[in-house]
């Protein structure tokens, strides 16, 4: 292996996993050991902690909402009474 820096700078996380577990590291636990932390869907939350959560056994979330409980994944937010909305030609392309 010629350029080691090259290789780090592409896939840091896939050496950086495999500089510890051949430094004699479990592979158990080594994205919480380099630093990340674990995702938890929000249907498994309680009601205090997201518009999802809640509700008896597996019950789905409802409808996407985020975390201050407004509707998420294509809502419109924007208000239609804004002066400013003369000025917005076509939507922005996604």
């Amino acid at each position: 292996v010629a350029n080691t820096s090259a290789l780090t700078a592409v896939v840091p996380d896939v050496v950086l996993v495999a500089v510890l577990v051949c430094n004699g590291w479990p592979n158990v636990n080594v994205p919480e050991r380099v630093g990340r932390r674990p995702r938890v869907r929000p249907v498994v939350m309680n009601p205090v902690d997201h518009p999802m959560g809640g509700g008896e056994g597996k019950s789905s979330g409802g409808h996407p909402r985020s975390r201050t409980g407004l509707p998420a994944k294509g809502f419109k937010t924007r208000s239609k009474v804004k002066a400013s909305s003369k000025y917005i030609i076509e939507k922005r392309k996604k």
